[in-house]
């Protein structure tokens, strides 16, 4: 059986996590908190555009520290759950992580020029 590994480039990283995507399949491995998890290409947008509606419905409860926010991972029976300062830090987290990846695309297309 042969088995296949990414190769992970750096998109973001800080004291709370990381995001990695992989330069081959474009699938992108996230660590936050207590937790490490893959998202498949085609999800990393819709993944991050719910984290980001989440966080605009929180802000009157920016300093919260109740972890009242889900957040579906794709996984059944399994959410993340957040407070309102964790929810930003991520919201930080995938911000970076967005406009590396599209950076890294521009600049791709630069070169083929």
């Amino acid at each position: 059986m042969e088995k296949s590994s990414c190769r992970f480039e750096v998109l973001a990283h800080n004291a709370d996590g990381y995001v990695v995507c992989c330069a081959d399949c474009e699938n992108k491995q996230l660590a936050f908190g207590m937790i490490v998890m893959t998202i498949a290409a085609e999800d990393f947008d819709d993944f991050y555009t719910c984290v980001y509606a989440v966080k605009k419905k929180t802000e009157a409860n920016l300093l919260s520290t109740q972890k009242t926010i889900r957040l579906s991972v794709g996984a059944p029976h399994i959410r993340l759950a957040l407070n309102a300062i964790e929810a930003t830090q991520l919201l930080a987290l995938l911000d970076e992580a967005s406009a590396t990846f599209a950076f890294n695309i521009l600049m791709e297309e630069i070169e083929w020029k």
